[in-house]
């Protein structure tokens, strides 16, 4: 009796019907609770939507939370193995993937809320025990001896009702007037009242929105205290500020804190050195790490704490996670994390990644396949005005190398960045006027400025185009300083876009100020004195003048002690002494700023080129520097006198000072061959004929379509194999980065499968989908440089390699997914010819898109401690992950109409589109990329199109 009425019961919860149902829900919680992070921060939306067993809709309906309905999960997935999971041999890989979940989803369940994690602030040669809570903040009362009275969640405070007298937990009676969790610090108009104590006489403090990230909120009270007399004594206690207010009461002194939640360590924790290594030539580390010593007791320890390469011990593990920098000294800041169960995400992950491999391997699919796939899985985890004739030729100019952004690259991939986005027509030709004819370049009008707000702004003349020169800038700019200087120091979101479009412009003219002044150490200055070394009676440049620096001073002192100031009454040789003191000053300063040419050798290896202002400042010459500057010196000469032989003699000689590395040579070809482009118009090509052969009727047309795409997919393999020679690291570390590999997985895939099958649908696909991609490529670098330097936390090739690029893999094969469902949506015969194929597709896509997400949340643990921390790009590839778990077993249950899972899969680009740029919009977390205009429009673009898509066939198929 109780065996018949378990059974339908059993079937039903520990079915599909029940996953079907939380699996939408747990993906609308996850759209929502990601979003919610735009808005209420990253640590907020994840306690109300993520960590809070209910949600409430509207503050009156309650819903089950992630956690029950994880625990739901759970339960109906332990049930499905022991009731309606059967042993078979092609089940086999099914039941290690579901036994994986399930260890993944307890694991987490359970991790969760024994974690314990930190930040670990060491000075050198400070021991501590005890670090700070990321999220928790207290407040602490001690008295005049240095002894803790009493310690309280900050949070009570929050919840208490303003001006209400409370003498919980505190030595003295209060009024609590203002408690913020993030606090605004605004200038008391009251100042000098005798009854505000220490910092409430000048400040007070209201409470602002709330950070994205929950450690930069600053948190802070204001209480009243009263008096043996009656009078109340106003105190303000603020997070993180060194002043702490002394409250007197009953001839008692107490200090009162606000401070987030000390956790002690079962060790002291010394740092003996901290080493930082940056990118050549710029501030931005390239790797960091903490020499420690750990003294438990007689028990001494020391080891090294690097990026992605923790310490652990004891439970704890240790994790280099930034610095700062004082006057005094460099301090280490590590990431404290303690969890005991850290290793349980590893084994699931395992688990999974084995059972789907293993699925490949005895499911329908041939072993050839699966066991192509499981090794391709195992691979990736190992002065003088210029005449007006013909230009010179640039061609060994734009090559030359030069110091930019972290790496050295030839002059014209520099020029791309830093002049092509202020509209420059001709960037090198321009960077050789701006450089070597300044006084030229300074008057042409090579800035194209198209916000017609701007121009009325800055109150330019009208012109047609509207193209402007540095000299009618800067006089611009220096007559609205006013106006300008505000909107440079306000943050970016305050800005219009017309102010925006303004700073840029600035910051623009800044660019070619630097430009403008980069060789002016070496130019010749037009002044002689007769009575001066080095020579009498002669030109020289500042940088020759420079030596003399002490003299020329010092004569210039005597002449004003003895004639004044008064220039008509010096000699002319004293005349020419202080105007050669002048120049000498405002070239000094102006060469200060111009550290953007970085093209001559020097003696550090953390920065190989400098500009020669810097090299003359900072004296970091070398032996051949002279010949350098005298080069340079001749190359301009050769340019104001337009003399083509002397051009390119002086520019071979400077390659020979200065040899180009395999790198620049290889970047050199890359663009030259330009394999974003290139590819993009031989996959636009072979979609022509493509095309052309079904509008002709002529399917045979369409086999001459394999051509050019295989000659762009060529192009398009070494453009991304340069990137790898120039980068020294895995092809993905960027967001355009992933677009050019996604669409390299998407284009060879489905051209192995159309030599495989001959079905020219394949060719079809990877047509439209490389040159859309290619595309998308196009339109995301522009401003800065595309082969981008990686910040420490990402410059690692391990992690690049394992995880990243089988996640962006997985991207691509999940847009081989979909538009091989558009086919199948469109034809009735798509179960006969495409269904195994579909089928196949959406098995690749599971396995490299699950696995992939699972190795960043490896990834997170040796980096930051954390397996998992509901980070929008982590939070849209679970999207992607359950999407597709839902459609799959929602087809193999047949809990799902056929006809829905298609539409599904249609809709997965959609999805994709969500996750791999949809969530940069939000501008939150570790991974975002930022805010573009054009990813906005990618993302609205995809799901119109793709809903207008289904809503046309459907409706096509309902008039037939």
């Amino acid at each position: 009796m109780f065996k018949t009425k378990l059974t339908p019961i059993a079937d039903y919860i520990f079915g599909a019907k029940v996953l079907n149902i939380m699996l939408p829900l747990l993906m609308v919680y996850l759209v929502v609770g990601t979003v919610a992070q735009k808005s209420m921060g990253l640590y907020h939306a994840t306690e109300v939507f993520f960590f809070s067993p209910v949600v409430w809709l509207g503050n009156v309906v309650p819903l089950p939370g992630v956690p029950i309905l994880l625990g739901a999960l759970l339960f109906c997935l332990c049930g499905h193995l022991v009731f309606k999971s059967p042993f078979r041999k092609r089940k086999v890989g099914i039941l290690i993937t579901h036994l994986g979940v399930v260890f993944l989803v307890g694991a987490g369940l359970f991790s969760s809320y024994v974690v314990q994690e930190g930040a670990l602030v060491l000075e050198p040669h400070s021991p501590k025990a005890t670090y700070a809570d990321y999220h928790k903040r207290v407040v602490r009362v001690v008295d005049a001896e240095g002894d803790i009275v009493t310690e309280m969640p900050f949070k009570n405070f929050l919840t208490e009702t303003p001006t209400s007298e409370n003498c919980a937990d505190l030595p003295f009676p209060y009024a609590l007037l203002e408690a913020c969790e993030n606090c605004n610090i605004i200038k008391r108009t009251q100042d000098g009242q005798s009854f505000y104590i220490g910092m409430a006489q000048h400040m007070q403090l209201t409470p602002k929105a709330l950070e994205a990230q929950n450690e930069q909120n600053l948190s802070g009270l204001t209480i009243a205290v009263p008096s043996p007399a009656g009078e109340n004594s106003i105190y303000l206690a603020l997070e993180g500020v060194p002043v702490l207010p002394e409250i007197t009461y009953n001839e008692s002194t107490y200090t009162l804190q606000v401070l987030k939640e000390p956790r002690s360590l079962p060790f002291k924790v010394e740092l003996l050195d901290f080493q930082r290594d940056t990118h050549p030539g710029t501030n931005m580390a390239s790797a960091y790490q903490s020499h420690v010593r750990i003294i438990d007791g007689t028990t001494q320890w020391e080891g090294l704490i690097k990026m992605n390469d923790p310490m652990r011990y004891k439970g704890y593990a240790l994790f280099q996670s930034s610095f700062t920098e004082t006057p005094d000294q460099v301090q280490s800041v590590l990431a404290v994390v303690y969890n005991p169960y850290r290793v349980w995400p590893y084994y699931a992950t395992g688990l999974i990644a084995l059972g789907l491999i293993v699925h490949l391997l005895f499911g329908r699919s041939r072993r050839g396949k699966a066991a192509l796939i499981f090794a391709a899985i195992l691979l990736g985890a190992p002065q003088a005005m210029a005449t007006e004739s013909q230009p010179l030729a640039l061609d060994e100019f734009k090559t030359l190398p030069i110091l930019h952004e972290g790496r050295i690259k030839p002059i014209e991939s520099f020029t791309e960045v830093t002049l092509k986005p202020l509209g420059v027509e001709d960037p090198n030709q321009a960077l050789a006027e701006l450089v070597l004819a300044p006084a030229t370049a300074a008057i042409k009008p090579y800035i194209l400025v198209k916000s017609k707000a701007v121009i009325n702004a800055l109150e330019l003349t009208t012109k047609e185009p509207s193209r402007y020169s540095f000299a009618e800038l800067q006089k611009a700019f220096a007559q609205k300083r006013a106006l300008v200087e505000p909107l440079i120091s306000a943050k970016p979101e305050a800005r219009t876009p017309a102010q925006q479009s303004l700073v840029e412009l600035y910051e623009h003219t800044q660019t070619l100020a630097q430009l403008l002044s980069s060789l002016t150490v070496l130019m010749p200055l037009d002044v002689r004195l007769d009575d001066l070394p080095p020579q009498p009676d002669a030109y020289y440049s500042y940088a020759q003048w420079q030596p003399h620096r002490a003299v020329i001073q010092q004569r210039i002192e005597q002449v004003v002690k003895q004639k004044g100031g008064a220039v008509q009454d010096y000699s002319m040789n004293e005349q020419a002494l202080a105007f050669l003191s002048f120049t000498l000053t405002r070239l000094d300063a102006e060469g200060k700023h111009a550290t953007l040419f970085k093209v001559v050798p020097t003696v550090q290896e953390d920065a190989p080129l400098a500009s020669p202002w810097d090299v003359v400042n900072q004296a970091l010459g070398t032996p051949q520097t002279a010949e350098h500057f005298g080069a340079w010196q001749t190359l301009a000469r050769a340019y104001n006198d337009h003399n083509p032989q002397l051009w390119q003699q002086t520019l071979q000689q400077l390659h020979t000072l200065t040899p180009a590395s395999r790198m620049v040579q290889a970047e050199v070809f890359y663009n030259s061959l330009a394999p974003v482009k290139t590819s993009f118009a031989l996959y636009g090509l072979g979609l022509l004929v493509l095309l052309a052969g079904a509008v002709l009727a002529k399917p045979t047309l369409a086999n001459r379509a394999l051509l050019p795409l295989v000659a762009g997919g060529l192009v398009h393999l070494v453009g991304v194999a340069l990137r790898v020679a120039i980068l020294q690291r895995p092809p993905v570390g960027t967001l355009y980065e992933s677009v050019i590999f996604v669409g390299l997985v998407l284009v060879v895939f489905t051209l192995w499968r159309s030599l495989k099958t001959r079905d020219s649908i394949w060719l079809w696909l990877g047509a439209t989908g490389g040159m859309l991609l290619q595309a998308l490529a196009l339109t995301l670098p522009q401003t800065g440089d595309d082969m981008t330097m990686l910040t420490a936390v990402l410059n690692t090739n391990f992690w690049l390699l394992i995880h990243v690029l089988n996640i962006t893999a997985g991207y691509g094969f999940c847009l081989v997914v979909s538009g091989l469902a558009h086919v199948c949506y469109a034809r009735d015969d798509w179960q006969k010819r495409y269904r195994p194929a579909l089928r196949n597709a959406v098995r690749l896509a599971l396995l490299f898109t699950f696995v992939g997400t699972l190795l960043g949340g490896v990834w997170a643990d040796q980096s930051w401690g954390r397996f998992w921390g509901w980070d929008p790009k982590e939070n849209g590839a679970l999207l992607i992950v359950l999407w597709l778990v839902w459609l799959l077993h929602g087809e193999v249950a047949k809990a799902l109409p056929l006809r829905f899972v298609l539409a599904g899969y249609v809709l997965l680009s959609g999805v994709v589109a969500l996750s791999w740029l949809g969530v940069n919009l939000l501008s939150v977390g570790l991974h975002n990329y930022g805010f573009t205009e054009a990813m906005a429009i990618v993302l609205g673009g995809v799901w119109a199109a793709e809903i207008a898509f289904l809503a046309i066939v459907q409706l096509k198929r309902e008039r037939l």
